[in-house]
């Protein structure tokens, strides 16, 4: 299976998230997008039912069918980004049956406490440039059991607070 986002572009000018923003939450989305936009292991896409005609982002990057959650959770693996601030889908996708994939180190904390989550152990970590997300997807297709617990135990750390 392949890796999973869907989001929203998240900032007022599209075009700000071209520009050298450092390893910022929108950064990272753009680069999820763009830089994987032919990958066979990762679906990303921002999701805008009715983008703005004035925006520079390539129309490929965006598709205006939304997914729930039901069908998020259909897949196998979830791609958690932050935006402006934390990841407001990280803990249904931590609830799930779903192994998570984190940039880390987690950079945000709520009340889930997220800079306590381990990598490999409730989530696959991911590098702040995004580099490896095709090599960590491999990882987890070649070592199913351990994405497996890896999703199990992410599972009980939500369930658990």
């Amino acid at each position: 299976g392949s890796l999973l986002w869907r989001g929203d572009y998240n900032v007022q000018d599209p075009g700000k998230i071209t520009a050298d923003v450092g390893l910022s939450g929108p950064r990272q989305r753009w680069t999820a997008v763009a830089d994987y936009q032919h990958s066979d292991l990762v679906d990303a896409k921002y999701y805008s039912p009715g983008m703005n005609p004035g925006s520079n982002i390539p129309p490929e990057f965006i598709t205006d069918i939304k997914m729930s959650t039901k069908q998020m959770l259909e897949h196998k693996y979830l791609l958690s980004l932050d935006g402006h601030d934390i990841s407001s889908g990280l803990k249904w996708m931590l609830y799930s049956e779903s192994c998570v994939f984190v940039v880390s180190p987690v950079t945000w904390d709520s009340w889930a406490m997220e800079s306590l989550l381990e990598p490999f152990v409730h989530f696959v970590p991911i590098k702040a440039d995004m580099s490896n997300v095709e090599e960590m997807v491999r990882w987890a297709h070649e070592n199913d059991e351990k994405a497996r617990q890896i999703a199990y135990r992410g599972k009980l750390w939500i369930y658990d607070l």
